[in-house]
């Protein structure tokens, strides 16, 4: 039997560009409203995903010292040659392992980022992924993105 944190799996998105108000403009146009200053829920009571937006600079504070030195400052410099500029938002994404938060995490990843310049990165398999990544169904170590997502929901 899983408990509230096995069935939840963490994505993480960086964007190069896009303020908060313009990711928060977009996730409003989805039917995804405002919970608190930084949480948003899909608008449904059992909701399938928790989505937390940040500037980029708000962000980075509270990161404690070894998640910024070994997670975030090789992840901003990935991200800034792969989209040529430097972060500008943060938004993560709570994932619980069902078949319907897997469609709703495919149809917010598309439209999120066919909308704006960023990168996609899973909590596990810790690769980047861009939209150009995800509509040509590049693979990397043998997986689509959103197979990645469902094959470590087995993990």
């Amino acid at each position: 039997m899983q408990t509230d944190l096995e069935a939840i799996q963490e994505v993480s998105f960086v964007f190069g560009g896009p303020t908060v108000a313009q990711l928060r403009a977009s996730l409003s146009t989805l039917g995804i409203e405002q919970e608190s200053n930084l949480s948003w829920l899909p608008n449904r009571k059992d909701a399938a995903l928790t989505i937390m937006l940040a500037d980029i600079s708000d962000w980075e504070i509270d990161l404690d010292l070894r998640t910024f030195e070994e997670w975030w400052q090789p992840l901003s410099v990935r991200v800034k040659q792969t989209l040529g500029v430097c972060p500008s938002a943060y938004m993560s994404v709570s994932v619980r392992r069902s078949e319907r938060a897997f469609i709703a995490f495919e149809e917010l990843t598309r439209f999120i980022l066919e909308r704006h310049h960023g990168i996609v990165q899973g909590s596990l398999t810790r690769q980047i992924w861009t939209v150009a990544d995800i509509r040509s169904g590049d693979r990397k170590h043998g997986l689509t993105f959103f197979e990645s997502m469902r094959r470590s929901e087995m993990l």
